[in-house]
Formats: structure tokens, sequence, C-alpha cells
């Protein structure tokens, strides 16, 4: 079907592609060989540096060729076919013999080849002069220039006439590239064009290198490559289950390679491409519609009228029977990869093209218009906002050609975007039109009619989410009418919380905005009445108290978040209420003792420490599996870098995430700082602030180490390295002769997640002085055009609480291989009770350790399934209670009395 659709397009290109088994190729140097062939001389054509544009592109005779013996092109070929100029020439040390013998191995089958077509036209001018020149022996190496490399490109002329372009030259290559690809004189019932002919034995023309966007390395590609008989059916290799001709085999590659080429009928991706044609000439303005800049609204309402007067797939067929193909592409190796193929009736795709604006367009109030926006803004868009606009290659991996296809085949956009989407506005305090665009795109194609959003602002809706944003929204004019210069707006500050938290943020924000209508009341009257009355309104309609999802906390206060966000404002979540006794959680069966919510772990007594470090847990030659918990209180446990330090959250559950780097960074930094006093040796740190690693891996084959390769300096960097020795490492960097290679570490931490969502704030603080001495300087001394400042503003992240459950396991098999001892174990368990301790900032000044449960196994291969054991420490989530302390919690459910044969429980911590 493809190779059929690419051959018929052919026929409407004509002569826009190449000669049969021609391609379009760069010439360095032109061989002007002299009418009566008694001489020739070289012209160099390589263009400037930096002006690509200059150079000399031509079609010119190939096909396929691979091997050691490869055989030559037809006169246009490369210095050491035409010329015999050997590989290493321009090298110091010149050619060795072998590449010298090759050289001329090739350019003896160039002129057999060259003289096939001269002697078969006797009476042609330039046949007669090339046949003259090779006679003489052809062009000296004395006249080779010094910077001719053996594989620049060389193309013959005969005065002015290149040889290539003579049809003579063009019908004899046709005919030596057929006997090159054929299959051995086999002929069959082409598939693609359905008559009997002479049939390929593989694809004469591959896809040019580089016009299908790749990630590794770029190679020419294959559409059809059948190597080996365990690819192929019945074990046949090549085209033998293909059938193809060799003119529809021509004609279908060189079409494909004409498309990737265009810059009308084709789009880049990072690892794709996409191409498309229609049957019959035909104008395909939905497509570049698509990509404008600035989408035409003339063009846009066309479509859009073509939707909602869609004709039945009978009356388009009568009223334009055209189909539309789009093909995308992609590469693996040498191979190509067809990651989707779609047919369309033309009119199909018109009314599909109309469905996407009309669900993106975004009403502007000020102009009664609605902004439509191009399809590559909106995928970049879903990136990173730096303040003055998207950061390139920040987006999602493929979001581009994700929404291609929502919108050519009408389908919703790709699960992904979403959770992503709502964390970058979140995170940039940032969103506009293209935002907005892409939100309500989400919301329109969404399988729940409550989602779907009328074009301008819905009076009637009653959706609390909605209703957020309206009074978000509100909040944040009152603030600009009042404030026109205002350099942090309440979105500024205060949207991340007010996604997650909507109820508590609006009321804080309602009783703020008072100053601002007070000022505006007193100086701008008329806009003070017009916006207070909307802001009242909007937070009178909320609900007092909002019920919990069904599924709470899954993917029911993402849609909510979504709605919420789409009308420029922050989305839904449950109110927090103070917890009331009926919403407190039932007693379970274990409770935790009260020293276990005051005690830390530092001041364990000496008994206490000695009775621990003799339990189960200790011994390496047992598999271990964990529990631990963890609670922040005002406090940020894990920032994420991505989104401007604030605390990790699952964008879906609104759940805090803490990272097992995070985790292991702690413990780490714990070792450190107690074998700075111990002095122990075989605790160092590999993974070390201020030292590179390759320099630690360069240690262990220091003469004091000892290591001569990279199993020795291996076994070195496990006995000096605790971390190296308990998490493992890739040690494979560096020079390769100073490698220490993989270890894969017997002790391995999981992701930490919040018993129910949390609330990030951003806290805004003043500094009394600012950082530089000149902004001092300009405050004091006010000059034109510099403000200066005496403060400095800055801002905190913090979660008011939140409680993490962690797991980790630890491998007995692992641990023999990398030589953990239960003096490592001992340490491990120590410092993961004192790292939170010794790990205090001013954004993590509460951080506690509030559990830690070791499942010992009696065998270094484990007596139960890991999640079975890690399922007995349960906590109950609060659901729609917000919690602020442990405490909030009541107990933590441990089934410890019918644990499986084998299995120890120790209670490190709880």
């Amino acid at each position: 079907m493809l190779l059929a659709r690419l051959t018929e397009y052919s026929e409407q290109l004509g002569g826009s592609l190449p000669p049969e088994f021609y391609r379009p190729k760069q010439i360095h140097w032109i061989l002007h060989v002299k009418e009566d062939g008694s001489g020739a001389g070289l012209v160099s054509r390589r263009p400037p540096p930096k002006a690509r544009d200059q150079a000399l592109i031509t079609p010119v005779p190939y096909v396929q060729r691979s091997g050691t013996k490869v055989p030559p092109y037809l006169l246009v070929d490369t210095a050491e076919f035409v010329l015999g100029r050997a590989k290493n020439a321009t090298h110091p040390d010149g050619p060795s013999p072998k590449d010298e013998e090759e050289a001329q191995r090739r350019h003896a089958a160039y002129r057999d080849l060259a003289l096939r077509w001269a002697q078969g036209e006797p009476d042609n001018p330039s046949a007669i002069a090339l046949r003259a020149f090779l006679a003489a022996g052809g062009l000296p190496k004395q006249q080779h220039p010094e910077d001719l490399d053996a594989k620049d490109t060389v193309a013959i002329m005969v005065g002015t006439h290149w040889l290539h372009e003579d049809p003579s030259v063009q019908r004899v290559w046709s005919q030596v590239a057929r006997e090159r690809k054929g299959g051995a004189g086999q002929r069959g019932l082409c598939l693609i064009c359905g008559t009997l002919g002479d049939l390929l034995a593989t694809i004469p023309e591959p896809v040019k290198k580089g016009a299908i966007p790749t990630t590794g390395g770029s190679n020419e590609g294959q559409l059809i490559s059948i190597n080996t008989s365990a690819q192929g059916r019945d074990g046949a290799t090549q085209l033998a289950n293909t059938p193809v001709c060799d003119r529809c085999g021509q004609q279908a590659m060189s079409t494909l390679n004409h498309l990737l080429a265009s810059d009308t009928n084709r789009r880049r991706f990072p690892d794709s491409v996409m191409v498309w044609w229609t049957r019959t000439s035909a104008d395909d303005s939905p497509m570049a519609l698509l990509y404008q800049d600035q989408p035409d609204p003339a063009a846009v309402s066309h479509l859009i009228e073509a939707f909602r007067q869609r004709p039945s797939s009978a009356a388009a067929d009568r009223v334009d029977p055209n189909d539309f193909y789009a093909l995308t592409l992609g590469l693996n190796n040498a191979r190509i990869v067809v990651r989707e193929w779609l047919e369309v009736p033309l009119e199909d795709l018109k009314v599909n093209v109309g469905a996407w604006y009309l669900d993106h367009g975004v009403h502007d109030g000020w102009t009664g218009q609605s902004r439509y926006v191009p399809l590559w803004l909106l995928a970049l868009s879903a990136g990173r906002h730096d303040g003055d606009r998207y950061v390139k290659d920040s987006a999602p991996h493929g979001l581009e050609a994700d929404l291609a296809r929502c919108a050519l085949r009408r389908t919703p956009p790709p699960a992904r975007l979403l959770p992503s989407l709502l964390q970058r506005i979140r995170a940039d305090h940032h969103i506009d039109a293209p935002r907005v665009a892409l939100l309500r795109l989400i919301l329109n194609r969404s399988a729940d009619p409550k989602d779907h959003l009328m074009p301008t602002l819905d009076l009637s809706s009653g959706d609390p989410a909605y209703l957020c944003g309206r009074a978000f929204a509100v909040l944040e004019a009152v603030q600009r009418t009042a404030m026109r210069d205002v350099n942090t707006t309440i979105r500024d500050k205060h949207f991340s919380a007010a996604v997650t938290a909507p109820g508590v943020v609006l009321t804080q924000l309602r009783i703020g905005a008072n100053a601002h209508l007070k000022r505006l009341r007193r100086d701008r009257p008329a806009a003070g009445s017009a916006l207070e009355s909307p802001a009242q309104r909007g937070l009178q309609r909320l609900p007092r108290r909002h019920p919990p999802a069904p599924d709470a906390p899954r993917a029911g206060p993402v849609r909510h978040r979504l709605r919420t966000a789409a009308r420029r404002g922050p989305g839904r979540r449950q109110i927090p209420q103070h917890p009331r006794e009926e919403h407190r959680p039932r007693p379970r069966a274990v409770t935790l003792p009260p020293s276990c919510c005051i005690r830390s772990p530092h001041r364990l007594t000496a008994s206490q420490e000695r009775t621990i470090m003799t339990q189960a847990h200790l011994d390496p030659t047992r598999k271990h599996d964990f529990v631990f918990l963890i609670d922040a209180t005002d406090s940020n446990p894990n920032g994420d870098p991505d989104n401007g330090g604030i605390p990790r959250t699952d964008p879906v559950t609104g759940q805090g995430l803490i990272t097992d780097v995070a985790i292991k960074r702690k413990i780490r930094n714990t070792i450190a700082l107690i074998n700075r006093t111990e002095n122990k040796p075989g605790y160092e740190i590999y993974v070390e602030a201020g030292v590179a690693l390759n320099a630690q891996h360069e240690r262990a084959y220091t003469p004091e180490s000892g290591a001569t390769n990279q199993s020795e300096a291996r076994a070195w960097m496990c006995r000096n390295f605790f971390d190296v020795r308990m998490f493992g490492a890739v040690m494979s960097t560096g020079k390769k002769d100073k490698q220490a290679g993989r270890v894969q570490g017997p002790m391995q931490i999981s992701f930490s997640r919040s018993i129910d969502p949390i609330t990030p704030f951003d806290i805004g603080v003043t500094r009394v002085t600012p950082t530089k001495q000149e902004d001092i300087d300009a405050w004091h001394n006010p000059e034109e055009g510099k403000k200066g400042k005496e403060t400095e503003m800055g801002s905190k992240h913090i979660v008011p609480y939140g409680l993490y459950r962690g797991a980790g396991h630890f491998s007995a098999p692992l641990a023999a291989k990398t030589g953990v001892t239960s003096d490592d174990l001992a340490a491990f368990w120590r410092a993961f009770t004192l790292m939170l301790d010794h790990d205090r900032a001013a954004a993590r000044g509460a951080l506690a350790l509030r559990g830690l449960y070791v499942f010992t196994h009696d065998d270094a291969f484990g007596r139960a399934p890991a999640h079975t054991l890690l399922d007995r420490i349960h906590i109950k989530p609060l659901g729609d209670v917000s919690a602020r302390s442990f405490t909030d919690y009541g107990t933590v459910e441990i089934r410890d009395t019918d644990l499986p044969a084998g299995i120890t429980l120790t209670r490190v911590i709880g």
C-alpha cells in the first residue's frame, strides 16, 4: 500500500524527480576535459566556510553499494574512482600500499564503466573526447591538488557539457543499475503496478543520510531490509516475499527522498519525520495552516465551517474524491521504521483540522475574536518557561508528533500531557494563550462531557473548579488595577498553592484584596465597583466544603485542576477543614508508643544501641526488606530543581515525593560525618561534593592501591568506598585504562511517597540588604534609568505537613560480591536513624524519622515476596482531613502476629 501510493505520487511530480537511479549530490571538483581530449584540469567547487547555500548540488548516477569491493558509478564518483586518488594521500606519511592497491582497482573499474558508455556512442563528441582522454592515461598524479581528498565527489565536463546529463549516459546507467539490483534475471508480477516485469533483488535507493532525525548516529536507511533467513517469511531474504519491479522500486524511493527533502510537505521531529501528499494534485492548505506562525483567521473559519457542516462519507466522495496521505518514519540503525501511516479522504482531513481549531481556540474578550495557536507552539508551551520565552527542547519528548496525530486523526491528546502541563504551570507560575489553548484542547477532547468548555466565559457554570479559576482571575485583576507597577503578582506568589488548596488561598487573597479595593474606591470608584462585586459573588458561590472524590487521591483532582487552570486560575482540591471527631480514623491494631513521637534517634542509650546492633537485621548473609516513615513540618523535604525548587509532587495525585537519590545523599553525608571522628578504613564516600568521579577511579591504579586491571580496580573501589560497596556505582567513565567497571549495589531504596496529597506553599521573604553595592548607591542617589533598591525579595517553598512512606531492599547475594559486612549494615542503620538530625537547614528545619521497620528473612534469597511484607506496615490516608502533625494519623497498623515462617520483624524506630 505505501509503495503503491509513493509510486502514484511520482507521476504528479513529473520533472521534479531526478532521472532513474539518479540522486542529488554535492560536487566538490569538476574535471574539465578539453573538447579534443588532449588534456584536462581540476576546478574546485567547494563552498567557502559557513556558505553551504553556495554548494553545487546536482542529480548524479546513484544506487546503494556496500562491501569491500564496491563497484563504480558512471562518470560521477569519488576521487578514488575517477582519478585513482588513494585514501590518506593528504596524510604526512602518505597512503599505505593496501590503499594504493585498492585505489588502482577502483580506478580501473571506473575506466571500464566509462568506456562502456563512450564506446557505445561513436558519434557523440563528448564520448570521443573522453575516450581520447582516458587513452592518454587520464590526469597525471602530479596535477592532483594537495587538498584533494579521496572521498571528494568529482564530475566530468567536456567543454560546457556535463557528461552525466547526457540522455545516453542516463540510459546506460539505468541498464547498469538494473543489472546490479535485479534478481538474477528473475521476472514476475509486480506487487505495485500489477504488471509482469524484471523484479528487484534489493531496493536500489536508500533514504538519504540525515533525512530522518535520530538521537543516535545517522545512517542511510532501507525501507525494506531482510538480510537473514530468520527475518524473512519461510526463510526468504530481501525482496523474495515483496515482489517489486525495477521501475516501481526506483520511483517509490526517489519519491520518498523527494518528500523528505521538501520544505512544504515535511515536518521534522526530534527522532522522526512526517511527510504528506495527496492522491491527485490539490490544495493541502490545512497542513500548512497547522504550522503557520499566525494561522489565517479566514482560513481557520472556513475549516471550522467545514466541520460544522460536514457531509456524510458518501457525499464527501462525490464532492471531492481525493485522498490525503501522511507517513511518519523513524530510523533504527540502517532500517527505516514506519511509525504511522494515515490515509483519509481529503474532506475528512479538513473536517478534522477544523475540529482541532474549534477545540483549542482561545476567545479574546478585548477583540471579541478567537485566537488560534500553531501546532509547534502548542507543543513548546508544555515545556519550561524562563520568564521571557519557552525553553527549547524542554517539552515532553515526542509531544509535537503526538499533537500532529491528534490534529489529523481527531483523537484526544496523549494522557501524559495533562499532568506534565499542570506541573509546568505550577512551577513556572506562568499561563498564557498557548497553555490555555492546550488546556482547552485536553478538556474539549475528554471523554467526560462535564469537561467540555464553552468558547467564551460560562456564567452559568457551578463547577467549583471553574468558579475558583474565575475568582482567582478577578482577584488578580483587582491587584493589577490598584497597583499598575506591581513587580510580583498574586499569581507569581500564590498560584502553586491555589492549585492544590483553593479554599484556603482564595479566602486569604480576598481578605488581602480589601486594601486594593479601598484604594480603588478612593481613586477609581468605577473600577473598584466593577471588580468588587464579581470578587464577592465568586467566593459566595463556592461550596463551603467539597465532598471528597470517591477514588481520591487518584485522577479525579487532576481533572478539577485542569478545568480551573483553563480559566486562568487555580484548580480544585478539597478545602482544608479542622479535623472533627467524626473524621478521625478509627483505632488500628498497634498504637505507637508515646516515646516514638518525641524520641530522637541520636538520644538512644548505650544499652539500646548494643541491643539494636546484635539483632537479625545486621546479618549480611540474609535478605532484608524495610519500610520507613519520614514526616516534614513546615519544611521542603526534597525540592525539584526543574520546577524552581518547589517540593516534588506527583502531578496526577498531588502526593509528595522524596527521591532515592535524596535519601542516599543524606546517608552518605552522615557516614562521612561519623567517619571524620572514627576514621575507620573502608568508609570513604565515592560520590562526594567537589571530587570528580574519574579522579576517584584513577586512585585505584596508583602504586599504593596496586590495581593493574579493571577487575582489581573494581575490588579496590568496593573495599575503600562505603557507598560503592552498599549502593553500587557505574565507574566506566574516564580514560579506558583507568576505569573500574560497574557494581550492582545490594542496598536499594525506593522513592518515598506521602500518605495524603500535600499542599506546597511559596512563602515570600525580605532581606534587609541587597546583594550588589550599586543597588544601594542607586537607591540613595537615584539617577535617570536606575532605580536601585534597599531590600532583596526572596521566597521559600515549604510543605505545612506531609508524612512520607518509603521502602528499601537488601540482597545478600549481591552483598557477598561487594564485600558488605555486619559492620557495614550497622553503620547503615545508624546513619539512617541519624541522617535527618544532621541534615537540617533553613528549608529542612523539621524533618523526622517516625518509623523504621526491617523484615529479615532467614536465608539469602528470601522466604516471602517483599511486597507482601511491606504491606504489613500500613497508614490509612485521612482523605478530606488535612493533617498538620504525626499524631493526626493516630496509629500505624503493623501486622506482625502472623508473619510467614522464617521472617523476623525488627522495629528499629517505631
